[in-house]
């Protein structure tokens, strides 16, 4: 009897197994049929509440401007990347925009002469103001490219056709802009790049920031120089082979054409309160370069030696006062050149004599003001007086020849 009772106890428990199995069975089949709608219904909850959250992201402050459109309506206008000028600050202008922009740059090779085209016009409708002034040569009429380094550009723009006719005088074909400017933010930074390539090719480039919130100064020095004794093989001159008859071209190495510049750019900027801007830029640059011989010349290396050296001074003082309806600013400037150009020719049994000895100096000096007055939206006066003076001279002192010249422009 109570083995019986045993056995119906244990038959229980199976049978309560038994049914837990049942259950458990169903529920996972049902968990695999609802699985797919489950899981996305999931992770939607999980992204709806961590957007449901308190958390507060605070965002620093964010000026935008913007020019009015009317001065500049119908304006073409290239602005060069600063990435870029970062990246070719060892370049020349005329390397750098031959190679990022759309205008024609004719060069004869490095440290020769370097002239620009726009739209097809002639190096002498172009013109490259230097923070506000003209550095064209009133005794050339055009730029030589190749004595820019991009190192002294902060900020480069194009300007196609007579946009600025204003600012730059006989820009018919377009217009570079070439801009220095201050980092407010900054209080003290060194920059330096050096560069070493074929030829005994050597750049040095540094740059000293220092200043602070009222005042801020830019140093900048650079140092190129290169041999340019590059081979290559003359076709302009040949021998015959006696028994084919067949031209022999020599190779010849690129001699006298070695080149350096060296100079000094600095910037002074000061801000005595929230409505002023005054600055203060010097540039100064000495260039030197030789110039080669024709190819078709068959004489001694030593037969002749053809140089020029040029010195560039470049001076800008500006003062911006800045208003709630009316703003003005004072811009004064002045440039010097001068050029010694030289070619001495060897005489055998006298030594060398001056064939040419060429002097030549051009002075500017250029002052305008610039008043904007904005009585209400939608209505703007700007005006612009403008007084600028050149002086060229040039001699030959071998042969007596030169000119002395000058002009005065007001607009």
């Amino acid at each position: 009897m109570p083995q019986k009772h045993k056995n119906t106890k244990s038959h229980k428990i199976l049978n309560i197994k038994k049914i837990t199995l049942v259950k458990f069975g169903a529920l996972v089949l049902w968990w695999r049929k609802k699985i797919f709608i489950i899981l996305p219904l999931f992770f939607l909850f999980l992204f709806i509440s961590s957007y449901s959250q308190d958390d507060t992201l605070k965002l620093k402050q964010v000026n935008i401007y913007a020019k009015r459109l009317l001065p500049d309506a119908g304006l073409i206008r290239n602005d060069v990347d600063s990435i870029i000028l970062t990246e070719k600050a060892n370049l020349s202008l005329s390397e750098l925009l031959s190679e990022n922009t759309p205008v024609f740059i004719k060069s004869n090779g490095r440290g020769a002469l370097a002239t620009i085209s726009f739209r097809g016009t002639a190096p002498s409708q172009t013109d490259v103001l230097w923070n506000g002034i003209s550095i064209k040569s009133p005794m050339l009429g055009q730029v030589d490219f190749s004595l820019i380094p991009v190192h002294l550009i902060d900020e480069l723009s194009l300007v196609h056709g007579p946009a600025l006719i204003g600012d730059s005088h006989g820009a018919f074909g377009g217009s570079v802009l070439i801009n220095n400017h201050p980092d407010w933010n900054n209080r003290f930074s060194v920059r330096a790049i050096q560069g070493f390539g074929s030829y005994s090719t050597f750049n040095e480039f540094i740059q000293i920031n220092a200043g602070n919130y009222y005042f801020q100064s830019k140093t900048r020095l650079f140092y190129t120089y290169s041999k340019n004794n590059f081979k290559f093989i003359n076709k302009n001159i040949a021998d015959i082979d006696a028994e084919t008859g067949e031209y022999i071209y020599p190779v010849q190495r690129n001699e006298n054409a070695d080149y350096s510049q060296y100079g000094l750019l600095q910037e002074l900027y000061a801000r005595p309160d929230t409505h002023s801007i005054a600055s203060l830029k010097l540039w100064l640059q000495h260039d030197y370069r030789s110039i080669p011989r024709l190819n078709t010349y068959e004489g001694n290396d030593y037969a002749n030696i053809n140089r020029q050296n040029i010195r560039n001074y470049n001076l800008v003082y500006d003062w911006n006062r800045y208003f709630k309806k009316f703003n003005y600013l004072l811009h004064t400037g002045l440039t010097h050149q001068d050029m010694i150009y030289y070619l001495n020719n060897f005489i055998s049994g006298y030594g060398y004599f001056n064939a040419v000895y060429s002097e030549s100096a051009v002075n500017g000096f250029f002052n305008n003001v610039k008043m904007s007055w904005n009585p209400m939206k939608i209505l703007v006066f700007d005006s612009k007086l403008s007084i600028d003076y050149h002086s060229v001279s040039t001699l030959d002192t071998v042969t007596g020849l030169g000119y002395i010249a000058d002009r005065l422009e007001n607009s």
